[in-house]
């Protein structure tokens, strides 16, 4: 059968709607969070010159995809539910 294209598109349209804002405000106070804390553990060692790039480094590769699918995965999910009644 025919991939349903049209309802792939309201469907993920409707899951970024729900989800980008909730990411955004989850994602950026845990971002700044965690690399407050690998500086402090930097400063310990005295690699505190580095601390620059490897919070850039941590907040892309690791902690970004990581917030944005465990809130996508919570706030999808949710409204999904509350949809189908």
């Amino acid at each position: 059968p025919p991939f349903q294209w049209r309802e792939f598109i309201l469907q993920s349209w409707f899951l970024l709607r729900v989800a980008f804002l909730p990411t955004i405000a989850v994602s950026i106070p845990l971002t700044v969070l965690l690399i407050f804390t690998l500086n402090i553990l930097l400063t310990e060692f005295g690699a505190a010159d580095i601390s620059g790039a490897g919070a850039a480094l941590a907040a892309v590769t690791q902690l970004g995809p990581l917030v944005t699918v465990l809130v996508v995965a919570g706030a999808g999910s949710t409204a999904i539910c509350a949809d189908l009644g």
